[in-house]
C-alpha cells in the first residue's frame, strides 16, 4: 500500500493559507477528513506498519522515498483545485467567491513561486505478505 507522508509542502501550505481566507481552516480540515479520514493517521510509518500487521499480514515493512516535484504553477493550482481539498472548498463557495479565490491564488503563487512550483513529497510504501 502507498500513502503520502507528512513532509511539509510549502506549496500546499500556501494553497491552504489562501483557502482559509475564504473558508475557516477547521471547516476545511473537517471536510477533508470526512472524505479521507485516515490520511494523517497513515502518514505515520509506525502506524502504517501496525495496520498491516493488524490486518493479519506478516513481515510488514515500510519504506519511504522522497521525490523532488517541479511543475508549472498553473498545473499545480489546477491539480490542487481538483483535489479533495479543492472539492471541499468549492462546495462551500458561491461561483463569485470561487472565482475570487482562484484569482487570489494565481497572484499569490506567482509572486511567491514564479512560473514553477518546486517542493519535495515523501511517499510511504507498506509491504507485507498474506
Amino acid at each position: 500500500m502507498t500513502v503520502w507522508g507528512a513532509l511539509p509542502n510549502p506549496a500546499a501550505q500556501l494553497w491552504t493559507e489562501v483557502a482559509s481566507r475564504f473558508v475557516d481552516r477547521d471547516e476545511l480540515e473537517r471536510g477533508f477528513r470526512a472524505h479521507i479520514p485516515w490520511d494523517a493517521w497513515f502518514a505515520n510509518t509506525s502506524r502504517l506498519q501496525s495496520a498491516l500487521t493488524a490486518a493479519g499480514l506478516q513481515h510488514a515493512v515500510v519504506h519511504t522515498r522522497t521525490y523532488a516535484m517541479r511543475m508549472a504553477t498553473s498545473d499545480f493550482l489546477a491539480s490542487r483545485n481538483a483535489s479533495i481539498q479543492g472539492t471541499v472548498l468549492r462546495e462551500r463557495l458561491s461561483d463569485e467567491r470561487w472565482d475570487r479565490f482562484r484569482l487570489e491564488l494565481i497572484d499569490t503563487f506567482e509572486s511567491r513561486f514564479g512560473a514553477h512550483v518546486e517542493f519535495e513529497r515523501d511517499v510511504h510504501f507498506g509491504i507485507a505478505e498474506k
